[in-house]
C-alpha cells in the first residue's frame, strides 16, 4: 500500500496513491475518450515524490501501476519520479512509463538523460532572494545560465523552494523557467490565465 502525505505525522492509511490519484485519474481519461481533460490538446505530468527506499518503493509502484493500463499506456500522461530515487544507472532498467526527475548539478550518461522528464534543483543553493522587488542581477545571470544548460539538453526546468507570489512567478516566467512549483494552485492559475 503506497499512502501519500506530506507529513509522516499526518498519514491515514484512507490516504493512498491509489483512491486519492489513480482511481480518480483512470475515470477521468475513461470518461474523456481516452484524454485526461475534455480539452484534447492538454497533458498531465504526474510527479510523484518518493519519500521512502526508491527501489522498494518503486518496485511497489510499478506493480499498482499495472492495475490501470489507461493511465501507463496513455500518451498524454507521463509519470515522473522525484525525492527518493534509484541510481541513474538503472533508470532504463524501469517499464517505458516511468520517467525521472534529474538534479541540474549532475552529468548524466546518454542512456539516463533519454529516461528523464525535466531537471530540477533547489532554488534556495543559488539564491537568498525571497521575492521582494525584482531579482537580483547576479542571481538572474545564474539563473538564466541554469536555464540555458537545461534547454541545450533539451529539458524543461524547475526549481523548488522558490518564491511563492506574483513576484517570484513572474521572474520565472521571464526567465524561462518550465514549471513553478507553488503551494497556491488556485492562485498560481488565476495568474496565469490573467497573461492570456
Amino acid at each position: 500500500m503506497l499512502l501519500v502525505s506530506h507529513d509522516s505525522a499526518y498519514l491515514l492509511k484512507t490516504s493512498t496513491l491509489e483512491n486519492m490519484y489513480l482511481v480518480p485519474l483512470s475515470k477521468a481519461i475513461e470518461k474523456n475518450g481516452g484524454y485526461v481533460y475534455s480539452d484534447t490538446n492538454r497533458i498531465l505530468q504526474l510527479v510523484i515524490d518518493l519519500k521512502t527506499d526508491a527501489t522498494a518503493t518503486l518496485d511497489a509502484l510499478v506493480k499498482l501501476l499495472h492495475k490501470f493500463p489507461l493511465i501507463i499506456h496513455n500518451p498524454v500522461v507521463r509519470i515522473v519520479i522525484t525525492g527518493n530515487r534509484p541510481a541513474d544507472s538503472l533508470f532504463i532498467s524501469y517499464p517505458a512509463y516511468i520517467w525521472f526527475d534529474g538534479r541540474l548539478d549532475r552529468d548524466y550518461s546518454k542512456e539516463a538523460l533519454c529516461r528523464i522528464a525535466m531537471l530540477s534543483a533547489d532554488f534556495k543553493n543559488y539564491s537568498r532572494w525571497e521575492g521582494n522587488d525584482t531579482l537580483p542581477p547576479f542571481d538572474k545571470k545564474v539563473f538564466s545560465l541554469l536555464v540555458k544548460k537545461a534547454h541545450l539538453l533539451k529539458k524543461p526546468i524547475r526549481f523548488w523552494a522558490c518564491p511563492d507570489g506574483p513576484g517570484a512567478w513572474e521572474e520565472l516566467i521571464r526567465l524561462n523557467v518550465d514549471y513553478i512549483n507553488t503551494d497556491h494552485i488556485i492562485a498560481l492559475s488565476r495568474y496565469l490565465s490573467q497573461l492570456n
